[in-house]
């Protein structure tokens, strides 16, 4: 389970699984064999925000997944497979987006279509072409959501194994017989339930301190919209995170460890820097760390980012409780930064104002 929370939090690299199914990928490509894909050309555009999945909102493409999905289930077996083969890597990862997706969407509705159409884009993809813990995480997610829509879980997901290649059916049954804490959305998976202004939606979640007074949730929800407006596309906030002090070690004071280590609650906001905005945008970190400290600690840790640090740009802003430390620099080595601290303070504004409403303590639910 380590590494899957390692995973979820941001921590695990590409290793031997994806390159089992890029493997895989060039075999099938190699043969040259199966029916033209009869998927949907599209994909879900990351730049536009259709990947998170803490407010989604719904599109065409999902009506255009949920029709494939339904004429895969109707089909017979040999069909199916020949369906499968079809389905390139890439569009089977726009399957397990969508299978997200969906779950999401059948969490806000209570009404257990969703957890079927996502179950059975599971189904929809040969197993040995993608890594297949990012099926099993699909799967814990559907899972979560069919014991929202009060439908049982274990049933679905057995019923959807039957239309599944063999590999899906043994991902399934490893999923179904472990512990009951060892399939719970947070504590096993990185992941936590949330109420954003569209409805249930989904956090990830880094098993740091969590005992916040404050919405903090929301609170990182709205610093996500602010960071996406601007050059960037915020990821999914991460809740019960850290912020690591040798951001402002060399510019503390000797009272910076006293203040982490009684830190209430953390959140962090990364954002991706946008293609369009430069040449080198994939070597660019933007990364907003939101904290709720004392009153008096949010202003003296702001006094901090002021003075400046040698390892990045910085901005930090403090409203009553919260805390936000704005870190921006080129993380390759040669190639300079898109941000400076001058330019980071455009964000100042914004981030004052979105943090204003979740700034006191009882403001919104912890």
């Amino acid at each position: 389970m380590d590494g899957e929370r390692k995973r979820r939090s941001g921590e695990f690299v590409i290793g031997q699984e994806m390159a089992a199914a890029l493997e895989a990928e060039r075999r099938r490509l190699a043969r040259g064999e199966g029916m033209p894909s009869s998927l949907p050309s599209e994909a879900y555009d990351r730049w536009a925000g259709e990947l998170q999945l803490y407010d989604p909102r719904p599109i065409p493409l999902d009506e255009d997944l949920a029709a494939y999905v339904g004429r895969f289930a109707a089909v017979d077996r040999d069909a199916r497979e020949a369906m499968r083969r079809a389905t390139s890597l890439d569009q089977a990862y726009t399957l397990l987006a969508f299978a997200r997706r969906s779950a999401v969407f059948a969490m806000r509705a209570r009404e257990s279509g969703g957890v079927v159409a996502g179950l059975t884009a599971c189904a929809a993809i040969e197993l040995e072409r993608v890594d297949q813990r990012d099926v099993l995480l699909a799967l814990a997610i559907l899972f979560h959501a069919a014991l929202r829509c009060g439908v049982d879980g274990p049933a679905l997901l057995r019923a959807v194994a039957t239309i599944g290649d063999d590999g899906l059916s043994k991902l399934i049954d490893d999923f179904l017989s472990r512990p009951e804490p060892d399939r719970a959305l947070r504590d096993a998976w990185g992941l936590v339930e949330i109420e954003a202004p569209g409805g249930a939606g989904l956090l990830q979640w880094g098993f740091g301190p969590w005992a916040p007074t404050v919405d903090l949730g929301a609170a990182a929800i709205t610093v996500a919209g602010v960071v996406s407006a601007d050059d960037y596309q915020a990821d999914d906030p991460l809740l019960a995170s850290e912020m690591p002090a040798v951001w402002l070690k060399d510019v503390g004071d000797a009272a910076l460890g006293t203040i982490i280590e009684s830190v209430a609650g953390t959140a962090t906001i990364h954002g991706r820097l946008r293609p369009a905005a430069d040449a080198d945008h994939a070597s660019q970190q933007l990364t907003v760390f939101l904290l709720e400290v004392a009153d008096d600690d949010a202003h003296r840790l702001a006094a901090m980012a002021r003075r400046g640090s040698p390892l990045a740009a910085l901005l930090g802003v403090a409203v009553g409780r919260l805390f936000g430390l704005v870190v921006a620099r080129s993380w390759v080595e040669g190639v300079p930064s898109y941000e400076t601290t001058d330019r980071l303070a455009r964000f100042a504004a914004p981030l004052t104002e979105a943090l204003r409403p979740w700034s006191t303590i009882g403001s919104g639910k912890a």
